[in-house]
């Protein structure tokens, strides 16, 4: 008896996993950009600034 072919791989799974893959690489892109706009806009400085304590609410020094 002979051994029976192999089937190729079906179109359709082959097409799912194609886009699949491409879905989590642009995924993977956006999350990048959008994790270096800081860098970019110069972000950083204002939310620092915004973070200190006014010298308002500081408390007094030891007498």
């Amino acid at each position: 008896m002979p051994s029976p072919r192999p089937q190729p791989p079906s179109t359709l799974a082959d097409a799912r996993r194609v886009a699949l893959v491409s879905v989590l690489a642009y995924m993977v892109a956006i999350a990048l950009v959008v994790a270096s706009l800081p860098m970019f806009l110069d972000t950083a400085e204002p939310l620092q600034t915004v973070a200190r304590v006014p010298a308002v609410f500081a408390p007094e020094p030891p007498r």
